[in-house]
């Protein structure tokens, strides 16, 4: 309980110092509040995570960000200020980016997995997030993406219990201009996956960047990340290069 008092006095000691509205201070400070003494008070017990990593399929990059979900558990589990007795553990499943594979993990975690998840991490790829966190919604269960980027996942009313630490893709269109802008050049190639959200970010740039006749976009390629080999792939890039005079963007979202 000591360690609880203290942390509470840090954090409203933090927000006397940085927050002037003395409204907007006590309304941060009943949150705060409400939070760390439900933590407080609560028994100690295990917070158990159950993560979505692909490691297989069309973006296979699992293997790359698994060191990170150790590094992460003994950077958080190593410190007391931030559990306050309790101790993250966790579960991990190859989600391959597919839809089909994300809802069966989502599945098992709640139904087989004892004990149950108290949160989802992940998906990383939209097609997995959409369908998954309805249910994450239904069952009440918070599900926090690293990836994700479909636009319509930022609707509350229809995913209150979703939250990401990528951002969306909607100013795909304007970055792209703005990029060709500072460089002086006035046409794109681009290459998107056939997948839903990589297809529409790339129409909906090209619309973007074509609209008040400024830019150009002489190559719209669409390939399929699990059918297209490499020569066919490589055959689209030159074609690509030679329309677009070597100003090329292949276009892999999640």
């Amino acid at each position: 309980m000591a360690n609880c008092s203290a942390c509470l006095t840090s954090h409203f000691s933090f927000l006397s110092r940085n927050i002037r509205s003395s409204e907007t201070r006590m309304k941060a400070s009943l949150l705060l509040g409400s939070v760390l003494c439900l933590i407080c008070l609560s028994h100690a017990r295990d917070i158990k995570m159950g993560i979505f990593l692909p490691f297989t399929g069309s973006w296979p990059a699992g293997p790359k960000m698994a060191s990170a979900i150790l590094i992460a558990m003994d950077k958080v589990n190593n410190d007391a200020y931030w559990l306050q007795g309790h101790k993250l553990t966790y579960v991990v499943k190859d989600s391959k980016c597919e839809a089909n594979s994300s809802l069966a993990i989502l599945a098992y975690y709640y139904i087989v997995e004892s004990p149950k998840v108290d949160v989802f991490i992940g998906p990383g790829c939209s097609v997995g997030c959409i369908p998954g966190a309805y249910l994450a919604a239904y069952w009440n269960i918070p599900m926090i993406s690293w990836g994700c980027s479909a636009s319509v996942l930022s609707d509350k009313t229809l995913y209150p219990d979703f939250v990401r630490t990528a951002g969306t893709y909607a100013g795909l269109g304007e970055l792209l201009a703005a990029f060709l802008t500072q460089y002086k050049w006035d046409r794109i190639g681009i290459m998107a996956s056939t997948q839903t959200v990589q297809s529409e970010t790339g129409s909906t740039a090209k619309v973007t960047l074509e609209k008040d006749g400024k830019f150009l976009v002489p190559f719209f390629g669409s390939f399929d990340p699990g059918a297209t080999d490499a020569n066919k792939l490589k055959s689209m890039v030159r074609s690509m290069a030679t329309k677009a005079r070597g100003k090329a963007c292949e276009l892999r979202v999640n």
